[in-house]
Formats: structure tokens, C-alpha cells, sequence
């Protein structure tokens, strides 16, 4: 069963930016599980892959906003950037799903 993270997005506490990008609880992201951002700064941002801005989602995400969820489809270490801020990085490793138990 997917399940769903979040990354949230907050204004970094030593100033000066970029701001931190960091998962709500310790990542174990699988194939098919969603994935969204929480803006919790106050400028906007676009996580996006370099060269393609509209990888995760169609639309940056404004100041006290969610993003539509990605849901990531191939194992491996996703890196991503900010479109608008590109000295703000992050990454989604993303773990096979498991064999299911049989009894």
C-alpha cells in the first residue's frame, strides 16, 4: 500500500538562504508512494529536476501552500533543485518495493 511523505520547505534559521528542504519524518519512499512539498517559507518555490521544472508538479508552490503529489516510479536517488532559487538542493532516495509475505 503507497504511502504518502512530506517534504517541507522552511525559511533557513541562518540567514542567508537558501532554504532548507527537509522529509517530516525519516524517508523510507518506495516505487508508487506519494510524494508532496509543504511551503512553509515565505517566498515561493519550485523543486523540480535540473532542466525540467515541471517534473513533480505543473506550478511553483506559493508561500503557506502544498504541492500536488509525485509518486515516484524507478528505484534510485532522485536530486532535485529549486527552479527559482537553484542553490536550494535536496534528494528522495527511493527504495524497491517489497516482496509481498505469503503464507
Amino acid at each position: 500500500m503507497p504511502f504518502t511523505w512530506r517534504i517541507n520547505i522552511k525559511k533557513n534559521p541562518n540567514p542567508p538562504p537558501p532554504a532548507v528542504f527537509s522529509f517530516e519524518q525519516t524517508p523510507q519512499v518506495q516505487v508508487g508512494d506519494q510524494v508532496f512539498w509543504s511551503n512553509d517559507d515565505s517566498e515561493a518555490h519550485w523543486p523540480a529536476v535540473t532542466g525540467n521544472p515541471t517534473f513533480f508538479m505543473d506550478f511553483q508552490i506559493p508561500p503557506g501552500s502544498t504541492s500536488s503529489s509525485f509518486a515516484p516510479s524507478q528505484v534510485g536517488t532522485i536530486q532535485y533543485i529549486c527552479s527559482l532559487h537553484p542553490g536550494e538542493t535536496g534528494t528522495i532516495d527511493v527504495l524497491p518495493t517489497p516482496a509481498p509475505v505469503t503464507s
